[in-house]
Formats: structure tokens, sequence, C-alpha cells
């Protein structure tokens, strides 16, 4: 065990800043599911741009379980539209791919160098100014427990620890890591089929 307690990779006070109770998503939706590694509950979140600019990540839903998440992102992609869902098929929501896809839903299998990306990409955002949220307590409180898991030469967040749900945390990232990889929209402004040729370079 770790005698220090680490700090959260994310500057807790530079995310207080960006809260906009007011925001709204404009254009492509990109949801994310993650699942804590004892099963016992999961956090779907969204990521997509804002009207006004940046981008807005947000948490829509955590209940005790699993088995909820494949009907719940049906109704709500079949309500708001949405390109994708975000999983990363190494962890424990994995197991839910093939019920998602059964339900007709596009699952975007993000591999580890993926989910390192959006880590990366997600924090970077947050000096800048350009990532939004809506100050959910629940998200708020897995961006201030959350750490580092290395990953080769690169990081992603460490599910395993006892003190801290960070599902939220990590279902706004692989959607914010899988927005940013879509392939750009068609003139017509209809939305191009998520391509498997992996992450854009950012």
């Amino acid at each position: 065990d770790r005698v220090h307690r680490e700090e959260s990779p994310i500057n807790v006070e530079e995310w207080g800043r960006l809260v906009d109770k007011q925001a709204r998503h404009e254009g492509r939706l990109v949801y994310g599911v993650d699942v804590a590694p004892s099963r016992d509950r999961a956090t779907v979140g969204v990521a997509g741009a804002r009207a006004g600019g940046g981008y807005l990540v947000e948490q829509i839903e955590a209940r005790p379980g699993t088995r909820w998440v494949p009907e719940f992102l049906r109704e709500v992609i079949a309500r708001n539209g949405g390109a994708g869902v975000a999983v990363d098929p190494g962890s424990a929501a994995g197991a839910l791919i093939p019920d998602l896809e059964a339900m007709g839903l596009e699952v975007i299998q993000m591999t580890a160098r993926q989910h390192a990306q959006a880590c990366g990409a997600l924090v970077d955002r947050v000096p800048t100014g350009e990532l939004f949220h809506l100050g959910q307590p629940a998200l708020d409180d897995a961006v201030a427990g959350a750490k580092k898991r290395t990953l080769g030469d690169a990081w992603a967040w460490d599910r395993r620890q006892p003190d801290a749900d960070i599902t939220p945390l990590v279902a706004v990232t692989l959607a914010f890591g899988a927005l940013l990889s879509l392939p750009p929209e068609e003139e017509d402004g209809s939305l191009s089929v998520y391509s498997e040729r992996g992450f854009v370079e950012w």
C-alpha cells in the first residue's frame, strides 16, 4: 500500500471553475459506460460539443447493478440520437458489449491505448477552459478521488480504489475520447458511420 495520498491528476479548483449549469450539447453525442470492478454499480456518461464553444461532459445515469444499461441506452439514443457507445472491453463493462450490440447500438471499443489517450485529452482540456460540466456531485467526487494507473509510457484511471467511485469519471472520459476520434460529419450534415481506424492524433 502506498503511504502517501496521491492527488488527482485533475486540479479540483480548475475543474470547479468549469461548471456551467445552463450548458447544453450541440451536434453529435457519444455515450460512455463504466462498471465498477465489483459489478455492483454502473454509470452512463455523455460527451458532445457545448453550445457556445468547447465541450460538455455529463453523467446521465448511475444505478446499482448492470443489467439496466443496454435498455437504458437504447431508449436514450432513440430519443436524443448518438454516434455510439464507448466501452473499454478489458474492463468490467466489457461484458455488456454483446447486449449493447444486440440492441442495435454502435459500440466503440476503446483499447488500453485509446483509454489512455482519452484520459490525457480530458485532463489537458481542463486548465485551458475547453471542457465544461454541470457540477454534478458524483462526477465532482470522482474527479477529486481519481488516481492514475500506469499503461506503458501513459496512464489511465485506476478503477481499483476502495475509497472512491470513479465510474462517473471513467464513463465521461471514454465518451469524450471517442467523440474526438469520430470522423468528420458529412457535408450534408448526416453522421458518418464510425470507422474502426482508432484514434486520430490530437
